[in-house]
């Protein structure tokens, strides 16, 4: 049981230690499609240099699923800055949990 639980650590550390991350990238482009429900796909100027595994898509850089009132406020967050034309910087959480070939968005610094 202690050897299964270390392991379950190690693989959860791992997985987050590998999130990817884009610097100084400004929005290209945002998706949202009707068969695609409550999730909003991101394209950046930039792609990211350390793309996790699971990420195999080459036209998005990000998902954020809209299902939560912080992710509301994440793609309130990036209408402003696709709008305004500046840059940010995004992370990844480490899986592709929204969708299975695309990193799922964690966190957004507007600059």
């Amino acid at each position: 049981m202690k050897r299964a639980f270390f392991w379950a650590v190690v693989i959860l550390f791992s997985a987050i230690g590998q999130a990817s991350q884009v610097s100084e990238a400004k929005i290209k482009r945002l998706m949202m499609d009707d068969s695609l429900p409550s999730k909003v796909y991101i394209e950046l100027s930039a792609m990211q240099s350390d793309r996790i595994s699971c990420h195999e898509n080459e036209s998005w850089n990000y998902v954020l699923d809209l299902q939560s009132t912080s992710a509301r406020e994440f793609y309130s967050m990036l209408l402003t800055m696709h709008a305004s034309g500046r840059a940010g910087l995004f992370k990844g959480t480490g899986t592709c949990s929204k969708h299975p070939d695309i990193e799922t968005l964690k966190r957004v610094e507007f600059f």
